[in-house]
């Protein structure tokens, strides 16, 4: 009887907040197909057309960089399913080593220039 009406409590109150998770979610994918996305798609285009100034230890983060964003366009297109973006355990946590080499880069450079040495 108590569970029978815990149940119910649950579901009446996620069929009342269920517009608002909605418009959550409707946010959160206007967001990734109209900002976050393409600022990644630049990202991808900076590094491919200044390749040639880059580290041999930078390169090697564009290949996940690339996989990274070409799995977001692809599921933005549907043309692949968020499922299988779930079970690659795809995420920006996949980036974070590139984001501390270009931390770590810059401020060697920082302190290059600050010293004169550039």
């Amino acid at each position: 009887m108590i569970h029978d009406k815990t149940e119910e409590e649950a579901r009446k109150l996620s069929d009342e907040r269920l517009s608002k998770f909605e418009k959550i979610i409707e946010y959160d994918n206007r967001q990734l197909r109209e900002e976050l996305v393409p600022a990644y798609r630049k990202m991808v285009d900076l590094f491919k057309d200044s390749m040639w100034l880059a580290e041999p230890e930078t390169k090697k983060h564009f290949k996940p960089l690339l996989e990274f964003v070409e799995l977001w366009e692809r599921h933005l297109d549907k043309s692949i399913p968020f499922e299988i973006i779930q079970a690659l355990g795809h995420g920006e946590e996949s980036l974070h080593t590139f984001y501390d080499h270009l931390q770590k880069k810059h401020d060697e450079l920082r302190e290059k220039l600050e010293k004169g040495y550039i």
